[in-house]
């Protein structure tokens, strides 16, 4: 999968992310610092990221604890790839599993798109061609994000700003016109790029 949801464009990205398991849950018990914590079923996200470098920007909206509403799971992730040496594509590819049935959004299959992030607030609205639409408003006070600094192989330093308790509504108008929505505060919300300081605003439309 590539920067998404079941992508199927294996050697035209520079990156690639799959979510392997995004509707985990983990048991057990953390120590830090003289202080214990202790899992019983918490959910838990884990994804797999490989290629030859990082892109521009990229970014995420993760959970799979939605109130009332359990089993549904949504991984939404994109960025700006460089493809076949350029920076051509950008944008997410969303993937929600409701009731047993995947929903996808997804800008290599020519789904139309609108991100609007400023750091904090994400809003994603997308349409794909089987006139489904989707919207996604996800949100976390600045002072919640943990800046994951790191390097990567080439010795290039990123940032990679992170919530874990975000909050997260979602609106699915299914082809038959039937309108499902969602919400959690469990939300898992992510920014990176090599830029230090907090990501301003983004906002892509096609």
């Amino acid at each position: 999968n590539a920067m998404g949801w079941a992508m199927s464009a294996a050697h035209l990205f520079n990156i690639y992310w799959y979510p392997a398991q995004a509707s985990a849950t983990m048991s057990g018990e953390i120590r830090f610092n003289g202080r214990r914590l202790k899992l019983d079923h918490a959910p838990a996200y884990q994804d797999r990221n490989w290629g030859r470098s990082l892109p521009d920007w990229w970014t995420w909206l993760v959970s799979n604890r939605f109130k009332n509403s359990p089993g549904t799971v949504l991984a939404a992730g994109g960025g700006r790839p460089k493809t076949v040496g350029t920076n051509v594509l950008e944008g997410l590819t969303i993937g929600l599993r409701h009731e047993g049935i995947e929903h996808t959004f997804r800008p290599v299959d020519g789904d139309l798109m609108k991100v609007d992030i400023h750091f904090g607030k994400w809003e994603v609205q997308a349409r794909n061609k089987r006139g489904e639409r989707i919207s996604i408003s996800a949100y976390a006070p600045p002072e919640k994000f943990m800046d994951l600094k790191f390097t990567s192989p080439k010795g290039e330093e990123f940032h990679d700003y992170e919530a874990l308790r975000g909050d997260l509504t979602l609106k699915l108008t299914k082809s038959n016109g039937k309108v499902i929505e969602l919400e959690t505060n469990e939300a898992g919300i992510e920014w990176g790029s090599p830029n230090p300081a907090a990501p301003g605003t983004l906002q892509l439309s096609f």
